[in-house]
């Protein structure tokens, strides 16, 4: 085909004259040039986060200037991605958008243009373990922007040694002279504690004692009170040098709950023993815990009233009905008494908190949000 072309036109153009000839270049060039053009001419195709924008038809190869001229705008953490093929050319615009990670009172903010949570999270320089807890599986993948909780949970051994309180007791001695004072033992012993200790966020929130060895052994204090009446004051001195020591009697609080002021009005069955710190003598489990104050009115989650000595809890971590004695760490405040009868609407980001009920809104507002120490009663 091409060759009967060629033959045709060496033909015309040996029969033409110049002027003819010239027209026949012209004509040529013109078939030519139209041709290169047609070939130049792209079809390009936009999408911005999946949806199509503009079909356009231009000259342009260069992608930003293809953009420009579609009237697409796009950032530095955008992803835009270009393919070409016979003509055509498809160019796609992925935008961006912010996740918030947040571990403790921290927050850091990644931009993605879509990634796993495992994969923003070593973005944000954060490592998680088997026990620290994320609100999204690992391998979940985020298109949107999203808010990532990390609760970072450590359990830690520790021993230490910890002073044994000596017993006191005062016993009358109807032998001994009225009157006559005698004081024996009242010495402290020691005793070695090992610890486990349950770390949230940097804050110790539990702290479980498993194993407790004497070292030395407390001397117990004994007051002993002379009652017996005599009238010869030679006698008085003989009889006096006569002393029946009492039996030890394995108790070693100083005061109860029903001397100390506090702000539950709920009462025990009977008062809480105290040591001379002013805490609990037989307990099951300590926690130092965050509290915020709420004020006591209508009815708790358990069905009770509400009242001060009714604490919201997450009661997967402290079960309703959980009887417990609670101070402030800061030993500005005794809650006393009080009973696991709420739910917190804290227990997503802070399972561990629990919320104190108050009388007043000032009581509120005095207290706060402070860190208290949990003993658990039963």
């Amino acid at each position: 085909m091409i060759e009967k072309l060629k033959s045709g036109f060496q033909k015309l153009w040996t029969r033409s004259s110049g002027r003819k000839r010239a027209l026949i270049a012209l004509s040529l060039a013109s078939v030519l040039l139209f041709s290169v053009l047609a070939l130049s001419v792209n079809t390009v195709s936009v999408t911005a986060d999946g949806q199509r924008v503009v079909t356009l038809k231009t000259m342009l190869s260069d992608t930003d200037s293809i953009l420009e001229l579609a009237n697409i705008s796009y950032g530095d953490d955008d992803l835009v991605t270009t393919k070409e093929q016979f003509g055509k050319m498809d160019i796609a615009v992925k935008y961006s958008f912010p996740v918030y990670i947040t571990l403790g009172k921290n927050t850091t903010t990644v931009t993605t243009t879509g990634a796993t949570v495992g994969e923003l999270l070593d973005m944000a320089n954060i490592m998680v373990s088997e026990n620290d807890i994320v609100n999204y599986d690992l391998d979940t993948k985020i298109s949107a922007t999203t808010y990532i909780d990390v609760i970072d949970i450590d359990y830690i051994t520790e021993t230490y040694t910890k002073r044994i309180y000596y017993q006191a007791k005062t016993v009358k001695d109807k032998n001994l002279p009225e009157g006559r004072r005698i004081e024996t033992g009242g010495i402290e012993g020691t005793k070695q504690v090992t610890c486990k200790k349950t770390i949230v966020n940097g804050v110790v929130t539990e702290e479980q004692i498993i194993d407790e060895v004497v070292l030395t052994e407390a001397v117990d204090k004994v007051i002993t009170i002379g009652t017996k009446k005599v009238a010869d004051p030679v006698k008085d001195s003989v009889t006096a040098g006569t002393v029946t020591k009492p039996p030890k009697v394995p108790n070693n609080a100083v005061t109860d709950s029903s001397k100390v002021k506090s702000v539950s009005v709920l009462k025990p069955s009977s008062p809480i023993p105290l040591d001379s710190n002013g805490n609990p003598v037989n307990y099951t489990k300590r926690l130092t815990v965050q509290a915020t104050a709420y004020l006591a009115k209508g009815t708790c989650a358990t069905g009770v009233s509400c009242k001060p000595g009714c604490i919201a809890v997450n009661p997967n971590y402290i079960p309703y009905g959980t009887k417990m004695y609670i101070k402030s760490s800061d030993g500005k405040y005794v809650y006393g008494y009080a009973i696991a009868a709420d739910t917190g609407g804290f227990i997503r980001t802070k399972p561990t908190n629990v919320d104190l009920a108050f009388p007043t809104n000032a009581a509120c507002l005095n207290f706060g949000r402070r860190n208290v120490e949990i003993y658990i009663l039963e």
